[in-house]
């Protein structure tokens, strides 16, 4: 198992990623929400692992709304950059 996967089982690490509060790692993509439910938010971010370059999907959620309480369990994934052409359509001036 990767040095990375281990650091990142522990949850209170993992926070600490999150809030780009640990120097072995580098946000490579802003927080994103991936799904959104009338309870919780569903969010995700990919962190680079600098040591040995390899890249981990953070997934987590959170309450909605200030009264919802969710415990934090986040699920990490490695993950590989991919490169992808993506088409957009104007309108002419």
């Amino acid at each position: 198992m990767s040095k990375a996967k281990e650091l990142l089982k522990d949850k209170d690490f993992c926070q600490e990623v999150l809030w780009e509060d640990h120097e072995d790692f580098k946000g490579v993509t802003e927080k994103n929400i991936y799904d959104q439910s009338r309870w919780d938010t569903f969010y995700e971010r990919v962190f680079k692992y600098l040591p040995d370059g390899t890249f981990w999907k953070i997934s987590w959620q959170e309450g909605s709304t200030e009264y919802q309480e969710t415990d934090f369990d986040p699920h990490v994934v490695q993950v590989y950059p991919k490169a992808v052409e993506t088409t957009i359509y104007v309108k002419e001036h």
